[in-house]
């Protein structure tokens, strides 16, 4: 007779694809952010990231004039990676009442942990006030706004008259009062993109997230932050023999990073 043994449900390469698949869609602010993966399968921990400097608009030049080129400059960002980590142990005793159903509980929860790591450090990342070493490049500053129709209009044209999808990154407490404005759009359940989108006030894209305090908020365009993967999520299981258990354990190798401060600005609390 055959038999399933622990073992043969306890699969590393297949949990870790199924958290793979799933990390993308867990990381909050990921639609919003360049993915970088060119350190996978490459020597070296540290992705170096050019900043680039906008040369300005063009002149009117007479006839004759000499004309003085622009030269292109860029600041060179160095993104260390990093590795974050969540472990998990199974007893033989809830695996065999669950029939094996607890392992796809485990994943589900690795990816979460995983993934609110990540936002964690995005968040991070987007309300630095001051260049470090984890900080390579700080975004832009705001003092303060206003959460009416004017306010928000505001922000909308922060950036300029490129109208590219801007996106406000609120606390709960803010989108509460976001939502007793007549111009607030809901957005219907079909269209929705990325984990706490909610809607559009005035053509801005609203975002809501726990980890901001109220009066707090980041805007920005999409790729103003980046992501760089030394290597997708890495699953191991091992045998714990004095608890009769199994050990699950998953690592992130990554880090996270402004890309471009011209698409990022931090709003705090005045």
């Amino acid at each position: 007779m055959t038999m399933t043994k622990t073992s043969d449900i306890i699969i590393p390469e297949v949990i870790a694809d199924g958290i793979n698949q799933k990390l993308g869609k867990a990381i909050r602010l990921a639609p919003l952010c360049d993915v970088n993966t060119e350190l996978q399968g490459s020597e070296g921990d540290t992705l170096k990231q050019p900043s680039w400097t906008y040369i300005g608009d063009a002149k009117d030049v007479a006839e004759g004039v000499k004309i003085e080129p622009d030269k292109l400059s860029a600041t060179a960002i160095s993104v260390k990676i990093k590795k974050a980590v969540k472990d998990v142990e199974l007893t033989d005793e809830t695996i065999l009442a669950t029939q094996g159903k607890i392992i796809e509980q485990a994943e589900k929860q690795i990816t979460v942990a995983v993934a609110n790591k990540i936002d964690e450090d995005l968040i991070t990342q987007a309300t630095a006030t001051q260049v470090s070493e984890t900080v390579p490049q700080i975004p832009q500053q705001i003092t303060g706004f206003d959460i009416s129709q004017q306010g928000l209009a505001t922000l909308r044209m922060y950036f300029g008259e490129d109208m590219v999808q801007t996106y406000l990154i609120v606390s709960v407490q803010d989108y509460q009062k976001i939502l007793s404005l007549p111009e607030f759009v809901a957005v219907e359940q079909w269209a929705v993109f990325m984990n706490g989108y909610v809607g559009q006030v005035m053509g801005l894209n609203i975002v809501v997230t726990s980890r901001l305090e109220e009066g707090n908020a980041i805007l920005m365009q999409q790729g103003g932050l980046g992501i760089a993967l030394k290597r997708s999520v890495h699953v191991e299981s091992a045998r714990e023999m004095e608890t009769r258990s199994y050990r699950i354990g998953a690592d992130a190798h990554y880090s996270t990073y402004v890309k471009d401060a011209s698409k990022v600005a931090y709003i705090r609390a005045e």
